[in-house]
C-alpha cells in the first residue's frame, strides 16, 4: 500500500504570495517610494518599514515553498508524520484515538483530524503549533490537531488512509 502524502498546495501559496505583495507595496507606499508619502508622520514611516521587512521575509519563504512544496502530512504503516508538529513519525502504538470534532459552532464547516496520544510528552509540538493546539484544546480535545488547509489533499483522503493503515479507528 502506498503512503498518503499531502504537500503544500501551489494555488494556496500563490494566493498567499499575492497578499504578501500587496502588503509589501503598501509598505513602499508608506515609505514614499511611489512619490510623497500619504502622511509625513514618523509612525507611518516606521510601519512602512515593518511592512516591507516582514512581507519581504514572508515573500522569500513563500517563493521557496512555491518552488519546492514541502511535505505536510504522511500517513503510512509506521504511523503519522505531521511536519507542522514535529519531524518525528508518531507510531500507531502511541495513537490511542483519532477523532474529527464537530467545529460548526466555532468555525463553520472546517474539518480537523485530532490525534490522542498515549504519551503526549514524547512528541512535543513546535512552539507556535503547540501553542495554537493548546489554545484550541477546549474546542477540539486531543493532543495534536491536523488541518489540511492549503494542501493538495483532502481531510477525507487522510481519514481513509488512517482507516487503511491504523489498528486504531
Amino acid at each position: 500500500m502506498e503512503d498518503f502524502v499531502a504537500y503544500q498546495s501551489r494555488w494556496s501559496l500563490a494566493s498567499q504570495l499575492f497578499m504578501i505583495v500587496a502588503v509589501f507595496l503598501g509598505g513602499l507606499l508608506m515609505l514614499g517610494i511611489f512619490g510623497s508619502p500619504p502622511h509625513s508622520d514618523r509612525a507611518i514611516f516606521v510601519f512602512g518599514w515593518c511592512f516591507v521587512l516582514f512581507s519581504g521575509f514572508c515573500g522569500f519563504v513563500t517563493i521557496k515553498d512555491f518552488l519546492d512544496p514541502g511535505e505536510v502530512l504522511r500517513i503510512g504503516p509506521h504511523g503519522i508524520r505531521f511536519a507542522d508538529w514535529s519531524e518525528d513519525t508518531i507510531p500507531w502504538s502511541e495513537i490511542t484515538r483519532v477523532t474529527i470534532p464537530d467545529l460548526r459552532r466555532y468555525r463553520g464547516t472546517q474539518k480537523v483530524i485530532v490525534l490522542y496520544l498515549r504519551n503526549p510528552d514524547r512528541f512535543p509540538g513546535r512552539r507556535l503549533t503547540a501553542f495554537i493546539a493548546a489554545a484550541n484544546r477546549p474546542a477540539m480535545g486531543g493532543d495534536i490537531p491536523i488541518r489540511l488547509d492549503g494542501t493538495n489533499r483532502s481531510v477525507e483522503g487522510a481519514i481513509s488512509a488512517i482507516q487503511r493503515f491504523s489498528p486504531v479507528s
